[in-house]
C-alpha cells in the first residue's frame, strides 16, 4: 500500500494479510521445496509518506514477486490439498493487485472492481476454504515440526551460493 497512498485500507487488506499469515504457517509446519530466499518476503517493508506521517508497510518487492511472478517464486507443498489452496488465494489477490495497477488508466473500472469485492467480501476466500476442506487428499499426518525456523533457514542458506555469507547473518535465538 506505501505505493499507492491514495487508496484507502479496507477489509479487503485485511483478507490480503490472512493470506499471508497463512502462508506463513504453511512454510513453517508443511512440507515444501520452500528455500530461504523465498523467505524474505515476510522480512520486507516499505516506507511511504501520507500527510506528513511515516507510512510502513509489508508489501514489499518479494511479496509482489510472488503475487505476479508465481512460476519464478513458486512453493510447492506435499499436501496436494494446501497447494492448490494456496494457488487459488493467490490467484484471488493478484486479481486484485493488477486491478489496482490498471487504475491509472481506469480508475473507475478499478472502483467498480473494488466495489463488486466489498459487495461480500472474503466470500470468495471462504469459498476456497469450503472447497479444500471438501478435499479428500489431505495427508493423515499433514503438519510437521516447524520447517523453516532459525536451523532451518541456515540448512538452506548453505545450499546457495551465497550460502556462507547468508548463514553467517543468521541469529539463532
Amino acid at each position: 500500500m506505501a505505493k499507492y497512498l491514495e487508496k484507502t485500507h479496507d477489509v479487503l487488506d485485511d483478507l490480503e494479510s490472512c493470506f499471508w499469515v497463512y502462508l506463513f504457517i504453511a512454510i513453517h509446519h508443511f512440507e515444501s521445496d520452500v528455500s530461504a530466499s523465498a523467505l524474505d518476503m515476510f522480512n520486507e517493508y516499505e516506507i511511504g509518506n501520507k500527510d506528513n506521517l511515516p507510512l510502513v508497510t509489508g508489501a514489499g518487492q518479494a511479496k509482489c514477486g510472488f503475487l505476479h511472478f508465481p512460476q519464478d517464486y513458486r512453493i510447492v507443498f506435499r499436501c496436494g490439498a494446501l497447494d492448490g489452496t494456496i494457488l487459488k488465494m493467490l490467484r484471488y489477490h493478484r486479481t486484485d493487485y493488477t486491478a489496482l495497477g490498471e487504475s491509472m488508466f481506469d480508475s473507475q473500472g478499478f472502483e467498480d472492481y473494488r466495489n463488486s469485492q466489498l459487495a461480500a467480501p472474503g466470500q470468495k476466500i471462504l469459498d476456497i476454504i469450503e472447497d479444500a476442506l471438501e478435499k479428500t487428499d489431505w495427508l493423515d499426518a499433514d503438519t510437521v515440526e516447524d520447517q523453516s525456523g532459525p536451523q532451518r533457514q541456515q540448512d538452506l542458506a548453505m545450499q546457495t551460493p551465497l550460502g556462507m555469507d547468508k548463514a553467517a547473518s543468521y541469529r539463532v535465538l
